[in-house]
């Protein structure tokens, strides 16, 4: 299976704070943070997927299923409960919204609860065409790396492995294609659904395919160095984002690339920080909280007569040292005891002393 690479932890970390600086700093850049997250998304799931339907491709296809099986397993483990538990909180939050106004109403809360329990927030933001109400704002591309799991796994199940490739950029060029046609028909309020990512989790998942070639590894990175020229241009001449989000793709599928090959020098030093990679790995509890630190910093500054830190640095350290440390909590307490029972849950078929190639765990 693929090994841990803890490089792809510092560069989860550096996705992290760009959305906290976007979304506590004024700065404008929690969109590239959830982008990088993308291509980090389609290469690990993809590698994931391919190392494990190797183990399995001698047996019949209704038991390489299996693999298929654990991967989902494996992912409600990690992904559920965290965010189920989150929603848990949020719907009490309507309760400290009854006596001072926090910015949304409990009445759209309530019916826009149902599209994230779903995991189709990203449609609820999308045709409401406002981010309301703000406190569950972020769960749009929760929804969408959701929508990603229910088809790519197949695809990577059933496409051989030689042409793979094809499936992946097909997919990433569906991307571009997607925002043009909205660029058109004036549907840029669609930006939240799934297909307008298309390209980033795409090249991530291409980036997968053809890991361990070295030619294709090194198109990657070249082709990554000159989308980060043209995407500067770009920014400089005043390229609209949509024409350039396809540029920011490769960059970071480049990014991904190097860091799972593990950066060397100066570089490397900086990513194999541990304070870094431990802020990677739990960057996810980071992520589904951020907004409820500032929920609870909000409730603190009315409870002792003090204004909110304004957005900005004083923002983004107050809130942000309450963000890691409610995602530490979360992970040692909580995330970590159940992301342990994936042990049960093993990629590798166990053999089986009844024969005929069955994984164990399909014999029960």
């Amino acid at each position: 299976m693929l090994e841990h690479k803890p490089q792809l932890d510092s560069v989860r970390a550096f996705a992290i704070l760009a959305v906290l600086l976007g979304h506590f700093g004024n700065i404008p850049i929690a969109g590239q943070g959830v982008e990088l997250f993308f291509v980090l998304s389609g290469f690990l799931i993809t590698r994931i997927l391919i190392d494990g339907k190797s183990q399995c491709e001698h047996l019949p296809g209704l038991q390489r299923a299996f693999i298929l099986r654990q991967f989902y397993v494996r992912r409600f483990l990690r992904i559920f409960p965290a965010f189920y538990g989150l929603l848990l909180i949020l719907s009490l939050a309507t309760h400290w919204n009854s006596d001072a106004h926090l910015g949304w109403d409990n009445a759209v809360l309530w019916k826009s609860m149902w599209f994230h329990a779903t995991y189709t927030s990203n449609f609820w933001f999308a045709f409401t065409e406002k981010w309301d109400p703000w406190i569950t704002s972020h769960f749009w591309s929760l929804a969408i790396e959701e929508q990603f799991y229910l088809f790519w796994p197949w695809i990577v199940f059933i496409v051989r492995r030689k042409h793979l490739w094809i499936a992946a950029v097909l997919l990433s060029l569906s991307g571009p294609a997607f925002r043009a046609a909205m660029i058109v028909y004036h549907g840029n309020a669609l930006g939240t659904l799934t297909p307008t990512y298309f390209d980033f989790l795409g090249f991530g998942g291409l980036l997968a395919v053809v890991w361990g070639n070295p030619a294709a590894q090194l198109i990657f990175r070249l082709t990554g160095i000159l989308a980060v020229v043209v995407v500067g241009v770009g920014f400089v001449l005043g390229f609209a984002m949509q024409n350039v989000m396809i540029l920011s793709a490769l960059a970071f599928a480049a990014l991904v690339s190097k860091s799972a090959e593990g950066f060397t020098g100066s570089v490397g030093s900086v990513l194999r920080w541990s304070v870094l990679r431990y802020i990677g790995r739990i960057s996810y509890g980071m992520y589904l909280y951020h907004f409820l630190a500032l929920l609870i910093i909000v409730r603190v500054c009315k409870k002792l007569h003090t204004g909110l830190p304004e957005a900005g640095v004083n923002r983004f350290v107050v809130a942000g040292i309450l963000t890691v440390s409610m995602a530490a909590l979360s992970w040692h307490l909580f995330e970590g005891p159940i992301n342990r029972l994936k042990r049960f849950f093993p990629y590798r078929p166990r053999p089986s002393p009844s024969g005929v190639g069955l994984p164990a765990v399909l014999q029960a």
